[in-house]
């Protein structure tokens, strides 16, 4: 119990030293000195029944609390950058420099190139002479370069500070991760290799070997798969397969998480318990814990469930059971000691939530269900169904109860169907990972041998795909639920623990009294907000596209999603672009201009594809994921929704946008003959000539027969697939 009290005061310190950004690193350590006094004389002195009842009900004085409190505040004050001529950030946005620096993590191949973090030593003067310069900066470099992990690198570049967002900050993003530079337009050449661990550069090769063998061993997607349930990495999987895990609620497979760890635990403990004594085994399967954590990249979830794998399998060796709240509370204060930004980001967020959702209400819920079997049924045999039940289907249901504000604060969506798709789907995970496993071994050791066993993990590959694939075709699988304030995720937390610990309070307790007119209060407030909140930005079922001038046009699907066509950038589009939340999609039909980076660098959108030719331009400082749209080839935008590119012209590429029956196309220099049949035209600076087109309305950038849109500010179509509704401003 004491491990939970002080850990949730450390954490509550680091978000005071962020929303108190003012205080000095004296006030901080005053108070933790301060704590310290005040603990001494707590103990010794003070006889105030209210503290007595505390230190007994927590076994630590409540000064303590004051320590822990001012050490997170310390810790987090401590963390703030500051920047002086030594550091690479000094220098951002004030011209190029020549660096000497090292590949400091796993390259990371991108449509545009291969992005790299680097640590940067030292600044080369004019002369070749060498300066201390200290820093990490991620830079995108050509593809063939065959960058690694470890290489030395002379690079001439403009230090320059990653972009700010809107609700997501990717310049935050970054400063997490140590990183406060971007380095734009540069040129760089390897000096030698070998800059890096040995040991590091090794795990990493064995990664990619493995990855390698995965795709000799197994078809595509279920190589993707296993790539990223064994490894950690998905980004080979197609984005349809991404968005049906995601939409399914069944993302956590993909990506490695406490699942994934607590199979490996028992594994390495069941097999080296065997060959090694007790401490020897729980030792070597720690450090194989580790060993793995590093070589799937050490993402937060990850490394929290690892140091709670750790924490477990310890508190077992010296005869401890493991608490639940004080194990989650602990790891999560540990990690932060080491990385005091974690709170902020989204994957910690939700990977402790929904591992507080299980320890709170799992052993509730399957105890429940047992009571409610056993009315009806002999207690083994209500044991035995209410075991499998409460484990893929309540399980689930307490994770998603303390992850919905996470969730609907930082995407905005919510999966009805996980509650389907997890128990279809999470029974034959534990074999896929162990098969997966035993199969990359195989085929590390002797690639037939691996073959062999691939072949008893690909039905289970293939099966979690097309399940997954199936089960997100479902319709309102996913919805959209909109985005919601800190404060009124903060209300539901308030809300949910004061309803859970009411039950647990005796009768006439003050506490109890005051929770429970509070609590009712506070959820008929909620339910009204959320509902009301939820229910303005559903999707109508409509298709909407908003057109501006420059050729430009936003497109909201019926499902909700947004993708913005991209021409020119106007005040009108900048108005237009979602506030609350990112673009799902940005698709360039013409050479990106400037502005168009700088407008979209409040909230980069999730992915960029190039139906123009791919090229160098200020986007690439945005690091958005990159693809190309060949000429023929179509998105899927949504249900029965493509968008499809017609070809290549002069000033880019003609696209036309397909659903129900109507099309709508951008010829973009591309002659009517060659243009297909459609309703909408959409005629830029290239289709001068409006008398050769025939459709049934005609939307120009210019001086058109129809509709204009430099006497606009936007025109605005929605159809429901049956009738059409245009308007302008």
């Amino acid at each position: 119990m004491p491990l939970l009290w002080l850990s949730l005061a450390f954490l509550a310190g680091l978000a005071l030293a962020d929303g108190l950004s003012a205080l000095p690193t004296l006030l901080w350590a005053g108070g933790a000195a301060a704590g310290v006094l005040l603990s001494l004389l707590e103990m010794r002195y003070v006889r105030i029944p209210a503290l007595l009842r505390w230190r007994r009900f927590a076994r630590i004085p409540m000064a303590l609390l004051l320590v822990a409190l001012s050490l997170g505040g310390l810790r987090g004050t401590l963390a703030r950058p500051s920047f002086g001529p030594q550091n690479l950030a000094y220098y951002n946005d004030h011209g190029a420099l020549t660096l000497r620096a090292s590949v400091a993590g796993a390259p990371e191949r991108t449509a545009s190139g291969t992005r790299l973090r680097l640590s940067v030593t030292a600044q080369v003067a004019a002369d070749g002479s060498l300066a201390p310069l200290h820093g990490l900066a991620l830079v995108t470099l050509p593809a063939d370069g065959n960058w690694r992990y470890g290489d030395c690198l002379e690079i001439q570049a403009r230090p320059v500070t990653p972009p700010e967002g809107g609700s997501f900050s990717y310049r935050e993003y970054l400063a997490r991760q140590g990183v406060h530079s971007q380095l734009a337009a540069p040129q760089a050449k390897r000096t030698g290799r070998g800059c890096g661990s040995a040991l590091i550069a090794g795990i990493y090769d064995l990664a990619e070997r493995s990855a390698t063998v995965l795709r000799q061993l197994y078809p595509q997607p279920e190589a993707a798969l296993l790539d990223g349930i064994l490894l950690g990495d998905d980004s080979d999987l197609p984005e349809s397969a991404q968005q049906a895990f995601r939409d399914t609620g069944t993302a956590h497979i993909v990506a490695i998480s406490g699942f994934n760890i607590a199979i490996l635990a028992g594994l390495f403990v069941a097999l080296l318990g065997r060959l090694l004594p007790r401490v020897s085994a729980t030792v070597a399967a720690i450090l194989l814990i580790a060993a793995y954590t590093v070589l799937v990249g050490g993402s937060p979830p990850v490394v929290r469930a690892a140091i709670m794998g750790a924490v477990g399998m310890f508190g077992g060796l010296i005869g401890r059971r493991q608490a639940g709240a004080n194990s989650l509370t602990f790891t999560a204060a540990l990690m932060c000691l080491f990385d005091p930004w974690l709170p902020w980001d989204p994957s910690f967020q939700l990977s402790f939530m929904a591992t507080l959702g299980l320890v709170l209400y799992a052993g509730p819920l399957q105890s429940g269900l047992t009571g409610w079997l056993e009315r009806s049924l002999p207690a083994s045999k209500a044991r035995r169904i209410a075991a499998p039940l409460a484990e893929y289907v309540l399980f689930t249901l307490a994770a998603q109860i303390t992850t919905l504000p996470v969730i609907a604060y930082h995407f905005g969506r919510l999966s009805l169907s996980a509650l389907i798709a997890n128990p279809l789907v999470l029974p034959a995970q534990p074999a896929l990972m162990i098969l997966g496993g035993l199969s990359l071994l195989g085929g590390l050791l002797w690639l037939p041998l691996g073959q062999l066993l691939a072949w008893l993990a690909w039905p289970l590959a293939a099966y979690t795909l097309r399940l997954t694939a199936l089960l997100s075709s479902l319709p309102a699988g996913a919805i959209s639920i909109g985005q919601i304030t800190p404060a009124a995720a903060l209300l539901f937390y308030a809300l949910l623990f004061a309803v859970t610990l009411l039950p647990r309070l005796p009768a006439g307790h003050a506490l109890r009294r005051l929770l429970h007119p509070a609590a009712s209060i506070a959820a008929v407030g909620l339910l009204a907000i959320t509902a009301w909140q939820a229910t303005l930005p559903l999707p109508d079922g409509r298709l909407h596209v908003e057109f501006f001038n420059g050729s430009s046009a936003l497109i909201t699907t019926p499902a909700g999603r947004s993708v913005l066509l991209a021409g020119q950038p106007s005040p009108a589009l900048e108005e237009a672009l979602p506030s609350m939340r990112c673009l799902d999609a940005l698709v360039l039909f013409t050479p990106p201009d400037r502005d168009l980076a700088d407008l979209l660098e409040r909230c980069p959108p999730a992915q960029l594809y190039w139906a123009a030719a791919p090229e160098a331009s200020a986007l690439d400082r945005l690091q958005i994921l990159q693809e190309s749209l060949a000429a023929g080839e179509a998105l899927q935008l949504d249900d029965d929704l493509t968008l499809r590119s017609l070809g290549s012209t002069a000033q880019g590429a003609a696209l036309a946008l397909e659903w129900r029956g109507l099309a709508i196309a951008w010829p973009n220099g591309l002659p009517p003959d060659q243009s297909p049949s459609v309703q909408v035209l959409v005629l830029g600076q290239a289709d001068r000539t409006f008398e050769a087109w025939q459709a049934q309305w005609i939307i120009a950038d210019g001086d058109g027969p129809a509709h204009w849109t430099k006497l606009n500010e936007w025109i605005r179509l929605a159809t429901d697939g049956q009738k059409m509704w245009i308007e302008g401003k």
